[in-house]
Parts: structure tokens; sequence; C-alpha cells
């Protein structure tokens, strides 16, 4: 990955300035504190150039790159969410963690759970039908995966809700 920093700098005319073919010699200088940018390059926008003016372009190798994986997996009807280390150190249980996530709004009360669109939400944990509440009962990392459906499936048109989100929980061992 490349961060790129353009700036408009002006060519120093002592040097000379040649445009034939598209070459450019002199001395680039950063017109805002007139210090020479080293490994400048000149980039032409147009075939004309202006007698004093070019655009420059300055890169810069990184030294580092994160690379953060997707926590979103959208489908037809759902989108499958898994909880980021950031999400996962919000708050002090599930409802906090999954609140944080960019679909849902935290609750004031702990006692409900909405999406970002004001949406209520039915709260289902390993395919139960449980409320916001029990959410508090659980750790964020003890969450596998939620299931989010913007547009509830059929089988839970009849209770009237807008949104469903199932957690599904990592088992426990022995």
């Amino acid at each position: 990955m490349r961060m790129t920093k353009t700036i408009l700098a002006a060519m120093t005319l002592a040097c000379g300035i040649t445009t034939s073919a598209h070459n450019i010699t002199g001395t680039v200088v950063d017109s805002t504190n007139n210090m020479a940018l080293e490994g400048a390059t000149v980039n032409l926008m147009s075939d004309s150039v202006k007698e004093d003016t070019v655009t420059v372009t300055k890169s810069k190798q990184l030294q580092e790159v994160v690379v953060t994986a997707n926590s979103l997996r959208s489908f037809a009807n759902k989108d499958i969410l898994t909880l980021s280390q950031q999400a996962m150190q919000t708050g002090n249980n599930a409802l906090d963690a999954i609140s944080s996530l960019p679909q849902f709004t935290p609750s004031f009360d702990n006692n409900s759970l909405q999406s970002i669109d004001g949406k209520h939400v039915l709260v289902l944990i390993n395919g139960i039908k449980r409320s916001a509440r029990d959410l508090v009962t659980l750790k964020a990392n003890e969450i596998k995966k939620i299931t989010y459906y913007s547009e509830p499936p059929a089988r839970y048109a009849h209770l009237g809700v807008e949104a469903v989100i199932d957690v599904e929980v990592k088992k426990a061992c022995g």
C-alpha cells in the first residue's frame, strides 16, 4: 500500500525547463516552504505545460501495513457478523459488544436492541427467543457469530418484529 501526497510546486527557472517530448528537468520545490522535494516525480496532466507550474506527486513507501479482516458477510436475506477484537473489548458483556457494531445503536436501559435505522430487534440466542437482557449475561468472547436479518424471515412475521438477530454462542468445553 502506498500513501500519496499531491503538492502544487513551482519549478526553479534558474535550472531551466525542458518540455520537449514531456521531459522536464530542473529542481522541484515545495511552493509552501521553498524546500527541494527529494525523489519527487512529475506527472503531466495534459499535453500543454504552463511556463512555471506543474503538478508533482510525491510517494512514500510505508514500513508497515495492518490488514483487518472483513467482519461482515452479506447474503440475500441476512448478514453474518463476526465480532472484531475491538468490539469484544467494548463494554462488559455481549450486549455492549453487539451495540458497538455499526448495524446497531446502543440501548440506554439494556432492555432492548435497536438497528441503526431505528427498528426494534428480536433477539435469539442459538435460535431460541430471548431478550436483549439475556445478552448481558454473556461475555463478548463467548459469541461465535451473529446472524442479522434486517427484514425478518417469514417464521417471525406473526410476532410483528422489524428485525432479527441470532447470536450463536460457542460450545462450552467439558
